[in-house]
């Protein structure tokens, strides 16, 4: 990704080892990201848990400090709820391949082996952020694909109790047509209140196609 579609993006780190701390945090301003330092996964924790405008876009975080482990910190954010998408990075110098699996039961996204190198981080910004945004946008039109869902079930069941009334009157009205020992008169009348009743299920069914329109 370029820098200036970075520069939004606030990137924690965690590390207890200072020096660990200051190179990554050089790397992650170096590729045009904002960068918080924390040296202790308490203290991550607590920022992660009062933040209330998920200002944080990455979590990058040491596996092994004498606090807590980074397995440990990623599964105690997962289970917030509200940080269950933040995307989250173990750092480690260990090659075990067991590192691995251990990450994904932590719910951390992906590894890293230091020494970092903007490569690797970078691709990493891509893959996380821009499938982010994808995710986004496509919730986001399935979020509106069910309000339009919801818009035209509400605008089928206005339109049938608007119909419903006028056409229960004809129902009960037409058989009385036939009837002979209602007066002609009665017949005109009655035939009239059909009209008013056709005329009533017209206006619905115009009204309702102006507003489907819409």
């Amino acid at each position: 990704m370029k820098p200036e579609e970075l520069a939004n993006r606030m990137v924690m780190v965690v590390d207890d080892d200072e020096m660990q701390l200051e190179v990554l945090t050089n790397l992650i301003t170096s590729l045009g990201a904002r960068c918080e330092a924390v040296n202790s996964p308490l203290e991550a924790y607590e920022r992660l848990r009062m933040d209330e405008t998920g200002k944080y876009s990455m979590l990058i975080t040491d596996v092994y400090m004498p606090e807590e482990t980074g397995f440990s910190l990623a599964q105690r954010i997962r289970a917030l709820g509200k940080a269950e998408i933040l995307p989250i990075l173990g750092v480690s110098a260990d090659t075990d391949p067991e590192l691995y699996d251990d990450a994904i039961h932590s719910g951390m996204n992906g590894m890293m082996l230091k020494p970092v190198s903007a490569e690797v981080l970078g691709a990493y910004f891509t893959l996380m952020f821009k499938a982010q945004r994808a995710s986004n946008v496509f919730n986001a039109r399935l979020q509106n694909h069910v309000e339009q869902e919801r818009k035209l079930e509400e605008f089928v069941a206005n339109t049938a109790k608007a119909i419903r009334t006028p056409l229960t009157a004809i129902m009960g009205i037409v058989p009385l047509l036939t009837d002979d020992s209602v007066s002609a008169e009665d017949r005109r009348s009655l035939a009239q209140s059909i009209m008013t009743a056709c005329e009533t299920m017209n206006k619905v069914v115009n009204d309702s196609q102006i507003k489907f329109g819409e």
